[in-house]
């Protein structure tokens, strides 16, 4: 191959690699796009208004375990903290908790949103922020 066909074939996997991240970030990176709530992650420090915590062995009780309410309701402005004692993350909804890991964000979108949840018997979890 020559010079430009070099030139070319790089150029071309440089244009196609930066249309991806482009459409990445059009739809969230997640498949959830515009219309799922991010929230807004805040200080750790930050008093919860909801707080939830999945113990440890969870992942063992087969579906049995704590179950997070469907739908959970927020208010825009409160804070939502999810604790994971559990050696496991979960999707829960719009959140991830790593394995022994805090998440606390705030709601920022009003809404309702269901989405699919790991730790929920049903698979699946409405989250509605409300104004």
């Amino acid at each position: 191959m020559g010079r430009c066909g070099r030139w070319w074939s790089r150029c071309s996997v440089v244009g196609v690699l930066m249309l991806v991240l482009a459409l990445l970030v059009l739809v969230g990176c997640a498949g959830g796009g515009a219309s799922v709530p991010r929230g807004q992650a805040v200080a750790a420090e930050t008093r919860a208004d909801v707080t939830y915590t999945i113990p440890a062995g969870a992942s063992k009780q087969g579906g049995s375990g704590p179950v997070l309410p469907s739908p959970l309701v927020l208010r825009v402005g409160q804070v939502i903290r999810i604790v994971n004692q559990d050696d496991i993350g979960y999707d829960l909804g719009t959140f991830y908790v790593g394995p022994r890991e805090t998440l606390t964000q705030r709601a920022v979108t009003p809404g309702s949103y269901t989405s699919a949840c790991t730790l929920h018997p049903s698979g699946e979890i409405t989250l509605t922020i409300t104004k």
